[in-house]
């Protein structure tokens, strides 16, 4: 068994390799719909402990260089896409307070009938998904059954085979 410095050394080799194939084919580390890092992903992906990231100081100051790169690449993309003064046009929309969400009576109702709508084809849903697997789970024992009767058959073909050549059928 390999001894912790070994250990820590080979996931510094395993992150180097995978940081160092992404950026081979322009890529960065994979990142949530939240535009956070991926932690886990990239954990799975580099074959690297997720704690290892965290706590072994050489792979940490990787991941961290890794982890500053990609985060800039993905800000210099969405400046390119929105604009370099994207931010600042952000910051000055004004929201709308709360107050000014009001929802009308008739507004309401209609809220309500769609939830249990949502509710009631959720509910069927469900049912369905039950079904399914109960109809998934009788098609697996129809097909061990079907496997049987075809070895059965020829188990059959081959002893009448022994019988009609007078061939000793032996034990089975």
């Amino acid at each position: 068994m390999p001894s912790g410095i070994e250990t820590a050394r080979e996931n510094v080799r395993k992150f180097k390799n995978y940081w160092d194939g992404l950026r081979s084919k322009e890529e960065y580390l994979p990142l949530k719909k939240d535009g956070t890092i991926w932690v886990d992903k990239v954990a799975v992906d580099a074959d690297v402990g997720k704690s290892a990231l965290r706590q072994n100081p050489e792979l940490k100051e990787l991941y961290t260089q890794a982890v500053g790169e990609t985060l800039n690449a993905n800000r210099k993309m969405v400046e390119a896409q929105l604009g370099e003064d994207a931010g600042e046009r952000a910051s000055k929309i004004e929201t709308a307070s709360l107050d000014a969400l009001t929802v009308s009576g008739t507004e309401k109702d209609k809220i309500k009938k769609l939830e249990r709508r949502i509710s009631d084809l959720e509910e069927q849903l469900a049912v369905i998904g039950v079904a399914h697997q109960q109809a998934l789970d009788k098609l697996k024992r129809l097909e061990g059954i079907e496997q049987e009767k075809e070895r059965l058959r020829l188990l059959v073909e081959r002893h009448e085979f022994q019988i009609d050549n007078a061939i000793n059928p032996g034990p089975y």
